[in-house]
This record gives structure tokens, C-alpha cells and sequence, in this order.
């Protein structure tokens, strides 16, 4: 009887070496195939058969959407690069966001969220209720928003402020209608009325007692010759009118805060 041991079975080495040419053909195989299907793609898409475009239609036309689109859809229903699409719509003034979906065999559905304007905004520009700049055309800016302006990066805060104050002045006759604050920090507010506030730096909220105490209780019947209010003042304030050249203090306080 003979017995073997393991070290007696010895099996035939295999090496990767005898299959590396299979493997690159197999690689080369699969080049040619990828390679393939995107020129296929590429050539071959078949077109959109159908474009949905849905959205309120306020300030955006389904045929400025469509005109957008063309150069995207002119490429076909497969090679139509979805985020191409809505880089286009996103570069359109009055659109705020929009989604794009393929919907198989052969549709295209657009939908468009339009933005809601608060305010205008510098020069020539609007600010939407997300505190976002825009620049539409001239013609389409809604009358009788506020005007606001600041630096980049400020819009937010400007916008927030001037909800505050509006709010606290609008059963007052300071009435706001426009708001603003320069590159050094500086608040400027305009009422209604034409009357300019000057509100110096820090938080303006902190002016309005002054200015709806000592200010209306002293100017109550001279308002309409009023040309600006200066609060930056530590304990008073200043009033330029419309009839003298230079202003003339109204109360007590000669240091100011801005």
C-alpha cells in the first residue's frame, strides 16, 4: 500500500502571464464597445418628441423657455445634457430654479419656478424675496417696490432691516420707501414722504424710539418742510429743512454715532 502526502500532489503552475493577452483583448473589446455606443448616442438620439413646460407664466414665457432650450434639444433626446438645460434656464433673469427630467419614450418636461420681487435693488438690478440680485429688463421692473441698496454679500441684512423698520413705521409719517447702507456702515433710509433719516452705524432699530418720541413730538406740524432727520447723535438729534441751506439742530446732543 502506497500513501501519499499533499507535497506528493503537485498541481501544474498556472501563470498570468498566459492570460494577459486575453485580458487585453477583453479590455480592448470593451473600449471599442463604450466607444461605440457614445458615438452611437451621440449620432444616432432620437429627437424630443414632446417639450412640457410647466410654471405659473407671470414673468416667463414658455416660448422664451423653449427658445432657450433649442440649442439643448437640437442635440436629442438621449444626448440633451440635463444640466446644460438648466444652466440655460438659470441665466434667465426671472427664473429662480427649475427642474428637467427626461420622461421615456421620447418627452422633455420643464418645470420653472419664477422669483418674486421685493425690492429694487442699486442701480438697475432687483432683489427677489430670497434676498437673491437680479437684473431683468428695464420695462419688466414692477413699480412701487422699495428701493434698497448695499454692498455684495449684504443683501440679506439689508432686506431684513428694512422689514424691521418698515414694520415699526408704517402707522407712523415716516413711512419707509427706501433703505440703504454704504461700504462703511452707514444707514441711510428715505420716507415716503421724501424725508431722508440718517441713522449712522450699528442697528438701526435703535434710532426709532428717538425718532418716534422727542423727533414727532418736536416736528409734528413741521414735517412737510423737513428735508432730513440726522439721529447719529448721542443723545438728540438734527434737522435740515427744505427752506435753508444748512441744518439746523431741533434738541440737545452734539456727539454723534456714525
Amino acid at each position: 500500500m502506497t500513501v501519499m502526502t499533499m507535497g506528493d500532489l503537485r498541481l501544474p503552475e498556472i501563470s498570468l502571464r498566459n492570460f494577459r493577452p486575453l485580458l487585453l483583448g477583453l479590455l480592448g473589446l470593451l473600449a471599442v464597445g463604450v466607444c461605440g455606443w457614445m458615438m452611437l448616442r451621440a449620432t444616432s438620439s432620437p429627437q424630443v418628441a414632446e417639450l412640457q413646460i410647466e410654471g405659473p407664466f407671470e414673468r416667463v414665457a414658455a416660448a422664451d423657455v423653449e427658445a432657450v432650450l433649442r440649442p439643448e434639444l437640437d442635440q436629442g433626446f438621449l444626448a440633451l445634457p440635463l444640466a446644460g438645460a438648466r444652466d440655460r434656464l438659470a441665466a434667465m433673469p426671472w427664473v429662480a430654479r427649475s427642474r428637467v427630467e427626461r420622461i421615456w419614450p421620447g418627452t422633455l418636461r420643464v418645470r420653472v419656478w419664477e422669483r418674486e420681487p421685493f425690492a429694487r435693488w442699486n442701480d438697475g438690478q432687483l432683489l427677489d424675496t430670497e434676498s437673491q440680485v437680479f437684473a431683468p429688463k428695464a420695462e419688466e421692473i414692477p413699480p412701487k417696490l422699495p428701493q434698497l441698496g448695499g454692498i455684495e454679500g449684504h443683501e440679506r441684512e439689508v432686506m431684513e432691516t428694512y422689514q424691521r423698520l418698515a414694520e415699526r413705521l408704517r402707522s407712523s409719517p415716516f413711512v419707509l420707501a427706501a433703505l440703504t447702507q454704504d461700504a462703511r456702515g452707514e444707514w441711510t433710509a428715505r420716507t415716503r414722504d421724501g424725508i431722508e433719516l440718517r441713522l449712522g452705524r450699528g442697528t438701526p432699530d435703535e434710532k426709532l424710539d428717538m425718532l418716534l418720541g422727542a423727533v414727532l413730538h418736536k416736528l409734528a406740524d413741521e414735517l412737510p418742510q423737513v428735508d432730513h432727520i440726522d439721529l447719529r447723535y448721542t443723545n438728540g438729534f438734527a434737522v435740515g429743512w427744505r427752506s435753508q441751506p444748512q441744518p439746523q439742530p431741533a434738541t440737545g446732543g452734539s456727539e454723534k454715532n456714525g
